[in-house]
Order: C-alpha cells, then sequence, then structure tokens
C-alpha cells in the first residue's frame, strides 16, 4: 500500500457481491432451503443474477465491475492497495437488492443473519481495512431492535438502512433510532438498487411509471428515486424531531449524489413553517443537521461537491459505488484537485468526514 495515497482514504460506497459460501455455511441448516427460494444469487461463469422468489431478476445487481467479489484476506488487500484505498465500507449487492421484497419474513430474517455472519467475519480477518454494513430483518422493527446489539458485538459499525416512502407509513419508532445510538453504530442509508416493478414504497416504481407513461423509457427511475427516498427520508426524520431528541445519531447518506441535500434541507424548513406540529420541532433543519455528524457520498463525477466544496466540507465522502465512476481514490483526488478543493477538504473527502461518520479514528 503506497502511504502517501492510501493512509486515512476510506471508500465509504464499496459494493461487495455475497458469496455462494453465504447461503451455504453461514445460515441455519433448517433454514438454508427456505431462504435460498426467497433471495440468492446464481453465477454462471461472467453472467451473475438475482434470483426472487424463484424468478430471475435481469440487471438487478447491477454491473458487473461496480462490484468486489469476496476472497481471501490476501485477495482483499490486493484490491484494496490496487484502488488506492485504505479502508473499505463494503455493501452487499444482492441484499441492497432483494432483500426488501422477501415476502417471506422468516427467510428475510435467516438471511440478514446470514449475511451478518459472513460480514462479521470479514471485519475480523482485516478489521483495519474492512467495514462491512449490517443489514436488519425488513418489516419488524421490534427484531430488528434485538438484532442491533449483536451486530455492534460482531465488531461491525454501520446497518443499512433501507429509506421507505413515508405514505408507506414505515418509518422507524423513535425507540429503534435510541437503540442504534445505544449499540454505537451509524445508520447507512441507502435507497434499494432495485424496486419491483408497481412497488409504491420506492420513489424509483413511481419514477419508472410515470416515464413508461410519457414514452420516455424507464433508464433514469433508479436516478430519479434514489434522491427523492433519501431526500423524504431525511424530512420525516426532522419533521418528527429524532435528529434533535437524539444528537449523537450518526448518519451516512449514499447511492443517491449529493446535490439533494441543500434542495431537502430548504423544503424541510417550509414545510416546518408552514404544517402544523404535533410535537414541536426545531425549525431551522439545516441547523439541526449541521450540528450532528453526518456524511453524504458522492462519486468523482459529482459536480455537485466539486462546485458547492465549502457547502460539503464536513460531510462530503467519497465512495466508489456508483455505477461508470472511477473505483480508484487516485483519480477521486485528481478531480477534486482540478477542481480546486483546497487540500485539507480533499483529505476530510476521500477519509476525515465517513471516519468521522463511522465513529472511527481517521
Amino acid at each position: 500500500m503506497s502511504a502517501s495515497v492510501a493512509s486515512g482514504i476510506i471508500d465509504v460506497d464499496a459494493f461487495v457481491l455475497e458469496p455462494r459460501s453465504m447461503w451455504t455455511e453461514f445460515l441455519d441448516g433448517a433454514d438454508r432451503a427456505r431462504a435460498r427460494d426467497a433471495l440468492r444469487v446464481e453465477q454462471d461463469g461472467e453472467r451473475v443474477e438475482m434470483v426472487l422468489a424463484g424468478t430471475p431478476v435481469p440487471d438487478a445487481l447491477g454491473p458487473a465491475e461496480a462490484v468486489l467479489h469476496a476472497g481471501s484476506a490476501q485477495e482483499w488487500v490486493r484490491v484494496l492497495d490496487a484502488r488506492g484505498v485504505q479502508r473499505a465500507v463494503l455493501t452487499p449487492r444482492c441484499m441492497f437488492s432483494g432483500l426488501p421484497w422477501v415476502g417471506d419474513r422468516h427467510a428475510a430474517t435467516a438471511l440478514a443473519r446470514g449475511y451478518n455472519a459472513w460480514a462479521a467475519g470479514q471485519a475480523r480477518t482485516l478489521p483495519d481495512r474492512l467495514l462491512p454494513v449490517a443489514v436488519l430483518p425488513p418489516g419488524a422493527p421490534a427484531l430488528a431492535r434485538a438484532e442491533l446489539r449483536h451486530i455492534a458485538d460482531a465488531g461491525m459499525r454501520a446497518v443499512w438502512i433501507c429509506p421507505p416512502h413515508p405514505a408507506d407509513g414505515r418509518l422507524l419508532p423513535r425507540d429503534f433510532w435510541s437503540a442504534l445510538l445505544d449499540a454505537g453504530l451509524t445508520a447507512y442509508v441507502h435507497p434499494p438498487l432495485w424496486s419491483p416493478p408497481g412497488e409504491a414504497s420506492s420513489h424509483a416504481s413511481i419514477a419508472a411509471d410515470l416515464l413508461a407513461r410519457c414514452g420516455a423509457g424507464t433508464t433514469a427511475a433508479g436516478p430519479l428515486g434514489a434522491p427523492m427516498d433519501c431526500a423524504a427520508f431525511l424530512m420525516g426524520l426532522l419533521a418528527d424531531g429524532v435528529l434533535e431528541s437524539l444528537p449523537g445519531l450518526r448518519l451516512i447518506f449514499a447511492g443517491a449524489g449529493t446535490a439533494w441535500l441543500p434542495l431537502a434541507l430548504e423544503k424541510t424548513e417550509s414545510a416546518l413553517w408552514l404544517c402544523h406540529q404535533d410535537r414541536p420541532v426545531c425549525l431551522e433543519p439545516e441547523k439541526v443537521f449541521a450540528q450532528g455528524t453526518h456524511a453524504i457520498a458522492f462519486d468523482e463525477r459529482d459536480g455537485t461537491v466539486q462546485r458547492m466544496h465549502a457547502r460539503f466540507a464536513d460531510t462530503a465522502a467519497w465512495g466508489s459505488g456508483s455505477a461508470g465512476g472511477s473505483r480508484d481514490a487516485r483519480s477521486a483526488r485528481d478531480s477534486l484537485r482540478r477542481a480546486g478543493v483546497p487540500e485539507d477538504r480533499v483529505r476530510s473527502f476521500l477519509g476525515g468526514n465517513a471516519a468521522r461518520a463511522l465513529g472511527i479514528a481517521p
């Protein structure tokens, strides 16, 4: 590892494809068949495909070049060194694509626990290099709360929060956020990578329906829906006073770019001023957000961070997860320098902000 490049650099959005061994070695024997029937990854040479409830879902896992493949400790070191990265926040591609849509809650719980067991093993293998994001059983807040302490005890630093559509009525209760804070975990907020057609709890599905009606195709549905998911989710937290009552709560937003954040804070302020509040909250949401320790992931193509780097000085954190972006930290560093970002801010963007949001030493 080149110390001049990789020291302190964190990739905050490094997608990893869950290995086949997750289904064969890390799931309880009694649950394996049921979990595999609910959600699995099929690999045939270069072809990798998600299978949900027995039905293959083409392209749900995204481009192969965007995904790391799990390997031995030596292989992880080689890949991270080649990318100029000291530590990588591993985000599971199949779980982020399919777990929210598993209708069998028992199977979904088994999948979440199996993945977490595998991820904890990766963290133990290279604790100074790998930071896997844990997942929770979907649709069961009480069960999710019980899992938080196990996740923290396993040495993981962050847990995936899939932002639900506010109209869907599944916003997480306040005692969940208290338990998350007490466990010392960071909420890693990332929209689902894929949504079933017509699924109303994701803005991507709504956008796809509207685009199709306009004859514009559905390619832009994901890029349009992800920022809306994150914005609506943050607005819900602010309107409910969660960030005020739990100022130590840490959030990382990923998978949606950064341009949505200033607009979401501005629109939240307008809404709070105009709408009745059952529970009084601060009418300056930008101030509330700025007082916390949060981060928002960007890739090197994100012109918003380059143009507004002062606005994102304490929050922007580089990640390689977006399709089409470079996986190399050196390329991201060079792009920031060409945009005139000061050197101390470049260091914050490439690791310092992520470290604070994860509660780890930079």
